[in-house]
C-alpha cells in the first residue's frame, strides 16, 4: 500500500511531506553482453518457492515481450548485475531480470545510483532478517513471514480499511485503500508504532514473495505491478494530523527505497475538490511516467475502473458486483498460498473472551 500513502501524502496540504529466490536459467542478450541467470543450489528445500515458480523462463519471456526494453536499458541492467557480482552483493533472490529492472528503472538506468540503492536495500533486509529462509507450509520463504504474528491486525483493519483483493484484466494485483475513512486516533490506539511498521514490512514482503508470484502463475506471465484504488470517500484534511503525517512519511520512504516500481496504475476516487485542486499543483512536479500512472476522479470513476477490472471482481462499494471484500479476508490467487499474519485462535480463552462468545 506504499504507493497509495505516497500519493495521498503528496497531494494533501496537511500531508505534503508525506515481493525471493532466483529463477531457472535464463539468458538476456544485450549489445556485446550476455547475462546468464543461474539459480543457486537450494539448501533449504528441494521444493521451489512461489517466487521461483513465477520466475520460470516462459513467464519471464512473456513479461519481457511486453516491456520492449531498449538496447540502452538492456546494457544498463547487464552492467548493474555485473557490478553487484563483482562486489559480491548479488544475492541469490535478486539474480533475476525483474529485480534488475526495478532498481535500474527507479534510478533512471543510472547504474551507479541503482547499485547504491540496492546496496542500501541489502542493509534494510539484514536489519529485518528478511533473507533467513525456511521451508514452511507454503514453500520456502522468509522466516519472518512465517513466524511474525500481529495480534492487533483486526483492530488496525477496523481503523484503516485496506486489502489486497482480486486481480485486474491484466492479471495485476489489486490493492484497495479507503484512506478517506482512516481513523488515525483509533489506529494509534490499536497498535503501537513498532507494531504498525513491522506489519507494514510483513505486507510488503508478502506481496513480493507470495501475492505477486501467485498472480504471475495465474496470469501465465511474470506480474510485477499492482493496480491501486484509493477511495477518499469521507476524506477530511483534519484527519491527517502530525502523527499521521509522520507515519505516512516514514512508510512512504521505506517503500520507495526498498520496493520500487510496483505501481502499474492508480485510481484516486471520490476525491473532494480540495484534493483535486492541490493535485493540479503537485502533479507537474512529478515525472511524466508517474503522472501517467495516476488518475484522479470524483464520483465519475466507475466506468474507468470497469475498463481495467471485471465487474465480477470489483467490490460493490466501488460499483462492481463483488460483495466479498470485507477488509479481513483477502481474495485472489494468493489467498490460500500466503502465510497468515494473524495469530492462531486462543484455545484457552480468558473469562472475558468466553463471556463475549
Amino acid at each position: 500500500r506504499h504507493e497509495a500513502v505516497a500519493a495521498v501524502a503528496a497531494a494533501t496540504p496537511a500531508v505534503a511531506t508525506a515481493s525471493a529466490v532466483a529463477p531457472a536459467p535464463a539468458v538476456a542478450t544485450v549489445p556485446a553482453v550476455a547475462v546468464v541467470v543461474t539459480p543457486p543450489v537450494d539448501a533449504v528445500s528441494p521444493r521451489k518457492s512461489l517466487l521461483q515458480q513465477a520466475l520460470a523462463p516462459d513467464l519471464i519471456a512473456a513479461w519481457e515481450a511486453e516491456q520492449s526494453f531498449t538496447p540502452e536499458q538492456e546494457a544498463a541492467m547487464a552492467a548493474f548485475r555485473q557490478r553487484l557480482a563483482q562486489a559480491d552483493k548479488l544475492a541469490d533472490w535478486a539474480d533475476n531480470k525483474p529485480t534488475f529492472y526495478r532498481f535500474c528503472q527507479a534510478r533512471g538506468y543510472d547504474v551507479d545510483k541503482a547499485v547504491h540503492m540496492f546496496t542500501e536495500h541489502l542493509e534494510y533486509r539484514k536489519k529485518w532478517g528478511l533473507d533467513e529462509i525456511v521451508d514452511g507450509p507454503h514453500g520456502p520463504a522468509s522466516k519472518f513471514l512465517y513466524e511474525y504474528k500481529f495480534a492487533e491486525r483486526s483492530a488496525v483493519k477496523k481503523a484503516y480499511n485496506y486489502s489486497h483483493h482480486q486481480t485486474d484484466k491484466q492479471g495485476r494485483l489489486v490493492y484497495i485503500d479507503r484512506a478517506g475513512s482512516l481513523d488515525m486516533d483509533a489506529l494509534t490506539k490499536a497498535a503501537d508504532h513498532e507494531g504498525l511498521l513491522k506489519s507494514y514490512v510483513w505486507d510488503c514482503e508478502a506481496t513480493m514473495q507470495f501475492r505477486l508470484p501467485a498472480c504471475s502463475l495465474a496470469a501465465g506471465k511474470y506480474v510485477g505491478k499492482t493496480l491501486t484504488i484509493i477511495d477518499l470517500e469521507g476524506f477530511k484534511i483534519t484527519k491527517f494530523n502530525s502523527s499521521a503525517r509522520s507515519y505516512l512519511k516514514e512508510i512512504a520512504g521505506l517503500s520507495q527505497d526498498n520496493y520500487p516500481e510496483l505501481l502499474g496504475k492508480m485510481f484516486v476516487v471520490n476525491a473532494p475538490w480540495v484534493f483535486k485542486t492541490v493535485w493540479s499543483v503537485v502533479s507537474p512536479l512529478l515525472d511524466k511516467r508517474t503522472q501517467q500512472k495516476i488518475s484522479i476522479h470524483g464520483k465519475d470513476y466507475r466506468k474507468h475502473l470497469a475498463e481495467l477490472i471485471d465487474p465480477a471482481r470489483l467490490p460493490d462499494f466501488l460499483g462492481g458486483e463483488d460483495t466479498s471484500c470485507d477488509f479481513v479476508h483477502e481474495k485472489g490467487p494468493w489467498a490460500d498460498k500466503t502465510p497468515d499474519i494473524n495469530p492462531p485462535p486462543d484455545i484457552n480463552p480468558s473469562p472475558a473472551d468466553e463471556k463475549r462468545l
